[in-house]
């Protein structure tokens, strides 16, 4: 798969796995693009391979910047925007 990324002249590749599959890891480290980005997941990965991590003002303020070895690039509203999902009040108590 890198290889093809690399042929194909792919100049950004984001994982929106959030490196939390294997393959997913192993591609990003192996830098088939010359700028790599990750999100969510587990948090920015300390990768040196990866350039940027997409977040927003409100999971990482300006200040994180310090912490991280990526780049913070941060959306302007929110990073996740998931629909579809219903949720309802949990009935299932511990005592049960």
């Amino acid at each position: 798969m890198a290889e093809r990324i690399y042929d194909d002249k792919i100049d950004i590749l984001i994982d929106l796995d959030s490196l939390t599959l294997d393959g997913s890891c192993e591609l990003m480290a192996l830098r088939a693009a010359p700028i790599q980005a990750t999100w969510l997941g587990w948090d920015a990965s300390s990768v040196p391979t990866i350039d940027y991590f997409i977040a927003d003002p409100y999971v990482l303020p300006d200040d994180a910047q310090d912490y991280y070895h990526e780049t913070i690039w941060r959306l302007p509203q929110t990073y996740i925007a998931v629909e579809g999902f219903e949720t309802a009040v949990p009935s299932l108590r511990r005592d049960r």
